[in-house]
Order: C-alpha cells, then sequence, then structure tokens
C-alpha cells in the first residue's frame, strides 16, 4: 500500500519531472499471449517438454529441470547447437499479448512517459498503447533506425522483442553475460546515461538479472559527486536483500504492487500543457532554462570556489564573482555587432587556450543576454537535440532566446544546420566556447552565416590588473596578498601574468612552489589509481578534451578515489589536482599537465589502449555526441605524435590494439591511413582509406584523404609513367571535390585547394613539367574562391604559389590590386615553410 508521504514523493518525480520507467519481468503478470497465461514457470516446463525431453534421457532430463531458466535456456543451446529453436519457441510463447479491457495494465498510458525501458521480450506494452489511442515508437533494433517524434513514448526493449526476433532475445545465462561485457548498442548506452541522469522509477524488477545490477552498481559508482536524481523502487514484497540493495543505492522503496502504482498514476492524471512538455524533453536532453538552473540548484548563503581553479558555476556569474576584463568587453562589443544585424539565427563562437576564462565569460554573456530581453538556455547533454531545443522555442513566450554551449566545437555542424530553420517572429542566438585547437579546425561550418567569434587570451592586461585586486577585495578572497599594500598587491597579480598562476598562489599561498616541487620529486603521496587518473587527465587536457566524462570516471574509477575532500590540507591529496562538476573532471591547474605527463610518459601507450577500449562500448559515429569527439580527439595521429610525443611504433601500436574495438568505425580507418600516408607507406594507406570509404562512401574528408594519397604517392615514386596515372588519379578526384557545389564540400574548399596546389606544384617541379596557362588559371581561380573564405590554411600555400609564378615567369595571369590577398604575399621577404596543415581530418 503507497502511504501518503510516499504517494507526495511519487507525486512530485511524476510531475515536476519528466522520469523514465522501468520495468521488469514482473510488469507482465496477469497477462495473456496466445500460448495463454504468461508464467515464467510455465515457460520453464514449456520449454524442458518441447526442446529439453526429447535431446536427453531420464536421468539428464531429471537433473535439467532443477535449472533456472537462465540456466534451462543454456543447456538448449549446447543440445541443439543453435538458437532457433529456443527463438522459434519464445516467439510463440510471448507474441500477441493483451490484457482484458477494464485491467489495470491499460492505465500505464494515464501518463506521458517519454522513454520506457523493459526486459521483457513480449509485445504487451505495444497492445496497450495501440488500444489507448497513443503515440509510441519502439526501439527493438541494435541501431537507431530513426528518431521518435516528440509526442511519441519510447519503449526500449533491452531483452528483445517478439516483433524483431532476427535480433535474438536474451535469455540464457550467456547471453546476459554478453550483453553486459559487450558494445553497448544505443539502447543500454541510452539506459546507463538515463540512470545517472533522471530520475527513474522500477516497476515490476525484482533486480535479479544480472545485466540490471550491472547498470545499478555504474549508479552505485558515481556517488553523490555525479548524480542528483532519484531511484524509485516498486515491489509487494522486497526481501531481506532487495531492501539492502535499494539502500545501498540511496534509493526510495515503495512496497506496493503494480496494480497500486499505476492507479497511482492514473489518479494523479498528469496532463501537461505544451510548454510543459517541451520543458521535460529540454531536461531530459540535458538542456536548462538558466531561471530554472537559479530555482534548483543556487544557495544561500554562497561562497564560491572560482578563485581556487573549480569550475565557473552560474552563480559565480550571477552573484558578482567574475571579473569584467578586457577581453570580457572586447567580447560584448563583438556580440552587440551581431546582435545588430537582427538576424533570425545567429551564433557567437569565444575560443581560447584552457583558463584562459572561456566558460566564465559564456555565463557573463549569458546574464548580459538576460538584461537584452533574451532569455537564457544552458547546454550540458552529451549529443545535442536540437529537436527539442526547437520545439521549446517555438511554444515559448519569449522571443528572443540564447543558447548557450560550452565545449561546442563538435557541435558546429549541428549548429550550422540551425541557420536554415528559423522560427517565425523570434530571434535565436547560440553563444559557444571552445578550444582555439577545434575552434579553428570546425569553424568552417560556421563562416559563410551569420557567425562571428572572438578569442580570448589567457594573460592579464594591463587594465585587468585592478579590476582583479577589486574583485577579490570585494569578495574578500585576497589569501597570500591580504597583508600586503594596494601597491604590492598590484605588482604581486602583475607578475602572476595570467588566472592559472594567480589561482594556484591563491589556493596554496606561499606554498604553492612548494607543492609543485613535491609533486615534482614524489608522486609516492598518490595511490597507483591516482596517478593513472591523473595521466589520463593530462592526455585529455594536452589533447583539448576539456572535461574526462563522468560516465568514463565512474566506470574506470568509481568509488575507489576519494574526491570528496576538501583541497589545500596538510597533506596533498587528489583533490588538490583535480576540479569536478556535473560532467565530470579535469585538472585543477594546467601548469601540472606537462610535468605529469613527462613523469609518466613511459605508460601514455598502455593508458590510451585502455581508455580507448572503455569507450569503444560507447562509440557510435552515426551520433554526433561527445563520446565520437572523445574518441576522435585520442586516435588522432598526428596529435598524438605532436601533443604527446608518441614514436611511430607506438602509435602503430595503439591502433593495432584496439583494431578490434573499431573496425567498422570509418574514422579509426581514416587515421590509420592518414598516420600511413604521413610514413610515406602509400599502399597500406590506401588499403585502410578504403575500408573507411566502404563504410561511409559520402564522407568528403575520405575522399579528400584518398586523394591526397594518390597526389603524394605521385610526388614520392621515381617512376615517371607511375607518378603521371597516380597524378591524374589523385587529381580528377580532388579537383571534383574542388568543383562540388555540394554545400557540406565547398564549406571545406580550403583544404582541398591548398593539398591540391601544394602537390601540383612539386609535381611539376620535380617533373620538369611546364605548366600550361590554363592549369595555372584553374590553381588561380580556386585559390582565390578559397581564399574569399578567410581561412588561415590558405596563407602558406598561396605564398608558394607566388614564389612559382616568379620561378616560372607567369606572375602577369594573377590580378594584383590593393584588396588582392596576393599583394601582402609579394611584399613579403620571409619564406613560408613549404609543408602547409591540411590534417583536418
Amino acid at each position: 500500500m503507497i502511504n501518503s508521504t510516499q504517494e507526495n514523493l511519487l507525486r512530485i518525480i511524476l510531475t515536476e519531472s519528466s522520469p523514465v520507467l522501468f520495468l521488469g519481468a514482473g510488469f507482465s503478470k496477469g497477462a495473456k499471449s496466445s500460448s495463454g497465461l504468461l508464467s515464467g514457470a510455465e515457460l520453464k516446463n514449456q520449454i524442458c517438454e518441447t526442446l529439453i525431453k526429447p535431446k536427453t534421457n531420464d536421468i539428464e532430463y531429471a537433473e535439467v529441470i532443477k535449472y533456472d531458466l537462465r540456466e534451462v535456456c543454456e543447456q538448449v543451446y549446447s543440445l541443439y547447437g543453435s538458437k532457433d529453436p529456443l527463438t522459434k519457441l519464445l516467439t510463440r510463447y510471448f507474441v500477441n499479448t493483451t490484457v482484458p479491457d477494464d485491467d489495470y495494465h491499460l492505465k500505464i498510458t494515464s501518463y506521458p512517459w517519454k522513454v520506457i525501458y523493459t526486459v521483457n521480450i513480449d509485445d504487451l506494452l505495444e497492445y496497450i498503447y495501440t488500444t489507448q489511442n497513443k503515440p509510441f515508437f519502439v526501439q527493438n533494433k541494435s541501431f537507431i533506425e530513426e528518431e521518435p517524434s516528440f509526442e511519441h513514448t519510447t519503449i526500449y526493449k533491452l531483452h528483445g522483442c517478439v516483433n524483431n526476433p532476427t535480433d535474438g532475445y536474451v535469455f540464457s545465462k550467456s547471453e546476459y553475460n554478453k550483453l553486459i561485457s559487450k558494445k553497448l548498442d544505443f539502447k543500454l548506452k541510452s539506459l546507463t546515461d538515463d540512470l545517472i541522469n533522471q530520475n527513474v522509477i522500477f516497476v515490476g524488477a525484482s533486480l535479479d538479472e544480472p545485466d540490471i545490477e550491472s547498470y545499478l552498481q555504474t549508479y552505485e559508482d558515481a556517488g553523490y559527486k555525479f548524480k542528483s536524481n532519484k531511484l524509485v523502487f516498486i515491489n509487494p514484497s522486497p526481501d531481506m536483500a532487495l531492501k539492502r540493495r535499494i539502500r545501498d543505492l540511496g534509493g526510495e522503496l515503495i512496497e506496493a504492487n503494480t496494480e497500486e502504482f499505476l492507479s497511482l498514476v492514473h489518479k494523479i492524471n498528469f496532463n501537461p500543457k505544451e510548454l510543459q512538455k517541451s520543458i521535460f524533453n529540454l531536461h531530459y536532453s540535458r538542456v536548462y532554462r538558466l531561471s530554472d538552473i537559479e530555482e534548483n540548484t543556487f544557495v544561500s548563503p554562497y561562497e564560491s570556489k572560482l578563485f581556487t581553479g573549480e569550475f565557473c558555476k552560474w552563480q559565480d556569474a550571477s552573484e558578482n564573482w567574475i571579473v569584467n576584463t578586457t577581453g570580457f568587453k572586447e567580447s560584448i562589443d563583438k556580440l552587440e555587432k551581431l546582435m545588430n544585424l537582427h538576424n533570425s539565427v545567429s551564433c557567437f563562437s569565444l575560443y581560447g587556450s584552457v583558463f584562459s576564462g572561456k566558460s566564465c565569460a559564456l555565463k557573463y554573456i549569458g546574464y548580459y543576454l538576460i538584461s537584452k530581453g533574451f532569455e537564457v538556455l544552458d547546454y550540458q547533454g552529451t549529443a545535442f537535440n536540437k529537436k527539442a531545443i526547437w520545439k521549446y522555442i517555438k511554444v515559448s513566450a519569449s522571443t528572443k532566446i540564447a543558447i548557450i554551449v560550452d565545449n561546442a566545437a563538435y557541435y558546429y555542424q549541428v549548429i550550422e544546420s540551425c541557420f536554415a530553420k528559423p522560427v517565425d517572429k523570434k530571434e535565436i542566438i547560440f553563444v559557444t566556447a571552445s578550444r582555439t585547437y577545434y575552434h579553428k579546425r570546425k569553424k568552417y561550418f560556421l563562416e559563410g552565416n551569420p557567425f562571428i567569434d572572438h578569442e580570448i587570451k589567457p594573460d592579464f592586461s594591463e587594465n585587468d590588473i585592478e579590476l582583479i585586486l577589486d574583485k577579490l577585495e570585494e569578495k574578500s578572497f585576497l589569501s597570500y596578498l591580504a597583508p600586503l599594500s594596494k601597491r604590492e598587491r598590484i605588482s604581486e597579480i602583475t607578475k602572476k601574468r595570467n588566472m592559472v598562476n594567480l589561482i594556484l598562489r591563491l589556493t596554496y599561498g606561499n606554498v604553492a612552489d612548494r607543492i609543485i616541487n613535491e609533486y615534482t620529486n614524489s608522486l609516492d603521496i598518490l595511490s597507483d589509481e591516482e596517478k593513472q587518473l591523473l595521466l589520463e587527465l593530462a592526455i585529455f587536457d594536452m589533447l583539448d578534451i576539456e572535461t574526462y566524462p563522468k560516465e568514463l570516471y565512474i566506470e574506470r574509477y568509481g568509488n575507489r578515489i576519494n574526491l570528496n575532500k576538501d583541497i589545500g590540507a596538510s597533506k596533498i591529496g587528489i583533490v588538490d589536482f583535480v576540479r569536478i562538476d556535473s560532467n565530470g573532471v579535469a585538472l585543477r591547474n594546467s601548469l601540472l599537465k606537462k610535468l605529469i605527463l613527462q613523469k609518466t610518459h613511459e605508460n601514455i601507450v598502455l593508458v590510451l589502449q585502455s581508455v580507448l577500449k572503455c569507450i569503444s562500448k560507447r562509440v557510435d559515429e552515426k551520433t554526433n555526441d561527445k563520446w565520437s569527439y572523445v574518441f576522435q580527439s585520442l586516435l588522432s595521429h598526428d596529435r598524438l605524435k605532436s601533443d604527446l610525443k608518441l614514436s611511430r611504433k607506438d602509435i602503430d601500436s595503439i591502433f593495432l590494439a584496439v583494431k578490434d574495438d573499431f573496425k567498422n568505425i570509418s574514422y579509426y580507418w581514416l587515421q590509420l591511413g592518414l598516420f600511413n600516408q604521413d610514413n610515406r607507406e602509400y599502399n597500406m594507406a590506401f588499403n585502410y582509406l578504403q575500408i573507411s570509404s566502404c563504410i561511409r562512401p559520402d564522407s568528403y574528408q575520405i575522399q579528400h584523404a584518398i586523394a591526397r594519397n594518390h597526389l603524394r604517392y605521385a610526388n614520392a615514386v621515381n617512376d615517371a609513367a607511375i607518378a603521371k596515372e597516380e597524378f591524374n588519379t589523385g587529381e580528377t578526384m580532388m579537383r571534383a571535390l574542388i568543383d562540388s557545389d555540394k554545400k557540406y564540400i565547398g564549406k571545406a574548399l580550403p583544404f582541398s585547394v591548398s593539398t591540391y596546389v601544394t602537390e601540383k606544384i612539386k609535381f611539376f617541379e620535380k617533373y620538369k613539367i611546364k605548366p600550361s596557362r590554363n592549369e595555372i588559371r584553374y590553381m588561380n581561380d580556386a585559390l582565390q574562391k578559397a581564399f574569399n573564405m578567410n581561412d588561415d590554411y590558405l596563407n602558406t600555400t598561396l605564398s608558394q604559389f607566388i614564389k612559382y609564378l616568379k620561378r616560372i615567369d607567369m606572375l602577369d595571369i594573377i590580378k594584383l590590386d590593393l584588396n588582392s590577398p596576393y599583394l601582402r604575399n609579394l611584399l613579403a621577404d620571409s619564406e613560408a615553410d613549404d609543408n602547409c596543415c591540411t590534417d583536418f581530418d
């Protein structure tokens, strides 16, 4: 029976959030299929009588009937050497599951569930939603066929579905084990994310399924640092073990049966209006209105930890902890220019190095936009759900809406698609922040649209010093500066040059140097796991991955590392080197990054292999989410070499070690091809690039890489006939990309033009070929077309081209005027590097 306190809890969860519903085997109790009343005991009996008995003698049969259902199914597979007999029996047993017209199960549709997970393979939910005329969408395959519409309830069939028997079922012991250990399909990935981020109500689940226990262990390992949601378990007669397990999870146990729970759901009869539904969908996608963040997460009194190196919070901006530096003022000026254009959709992008203040600037700008009449949405998700955001914008009363996106470069392509879909009579602006490296490599998606970017520089300007001091005085956070005179304080801040150095000294005072020396001299104060975590954080930071995802931290370390101790204690601990928020973990101070990598360099390869294998369960390149971003960052061959200083042998070993984990991912083969291409192994590179192309035949990056492989191979061989054939093949492919009228290819035009012109010049000179004027005109036209896109990649190529024209006496082909991009190159005396960077893939 549900008491008043429990009823109130459920009412709050159901009406103030959008909880996920998890249905165990007990939910189908009382339902009938074409084979009769559903019963686990009866199912086991049918399997034994129909499939086991004909294949065993009396003694063996007497033993098997004592097995539980999972072991019985395992025995069937062993006896028949095939899953087909059991699959057919299970399909017959569970198909066409129904309940009477007055049955309590039908009340499940009284609540607008956004997501339901079920371990049941029957089609009871499909029957219920169909007869009740409620929109639903079943995800019963191991891959995403399509996204459901906004109004539909999505039903995830975790253990298979009778309407899709070809994908198989999860019934035997080995199938449970495989489900836990295999690469996560999108259904399981969604579940594991929801268990950490959403309120979840369990109904009819005894929690004795091995895979469910595995997912709940993930929730438990998250600890309080990474979760703010609630798990509620509806169970009429829990045993002591179940009660203990729920208590360990910090969950809420309600001793009621399924009928009592669904009757309460029906009694509440929650029927949210369209606006409320859209807000729930925003929250499910981890996009939050700033007004909701203020109401639900702000605390009073508040003491910021911003000046100890913690992540910037919205309350820091709200309560004026952020220093309005010169860079921030400049960003507001540029933002104003963009806003004055009054485009329906626009994008303002901040970029800079780690600890440059990008995240603080984002939140500062957020409140500035509120003062200008904007409603602010904060994106905190893992996959950019444009559909949920756009639905909310359409039904919101606000006419001006800003979407704040941190670590945004990987989402530039999705944001670019929003420019073509304005909402009538509404002004929408994306405000983003990204690391410099990825911003410059991805911003071509945004260029050509209403877009302005601005660099936030980490070093203090002369005007910033007193502003910083005033803020520290205002907030009583002078730390070691307190005993000093104003002149001495200004001198100290000036000497620190940037916020990284200042934060270190503010946190640890005069012992800051000693702490760094302690860390330099010995890592013995930390456990092996803590040292490994620091190395992983340093790798992520070096490769410009802003945050080590909480899901990865939970899986690899869980509660085995204590992140709860306060920083600055007499004995150094792991928390002195890391910062934590709801999204994950990062280094507290980037000064330690290079030191960590130097002292543990010999472990980088093994750690990278281990992390890549761990995330492989989550990587799906059809999904544009943070896991694809992390994977691509960790497997970028050029950065493994240039930033992590790994040898060719080390990089090769990493690729080989994770081959089986990523063999179906085109980006793996693309990077392996580029790695071999850079090592002049053009035949091997061609093989890997072709594999990549078979997986994603329409990928511009892959086609560019294949064309470039032909061009570079032509310039590497010493046989003129082979070189000519290879170059002609590559040239045809590259010119097709250059001349393409497809928008997504045109966005990357500078990459293709730069490669083509550079390799063409090399080819002419190596084989002493005098180019025709038409060939030079084509190169010139391509450069002019690409240079109009304002891309940094082309400067070196342009200089090469001019010098080549001088050498062959064809400068007359180019047109020179004050606006010509050639003019400054002609006047420059410096020699450019011949190897233009075009490895954007």
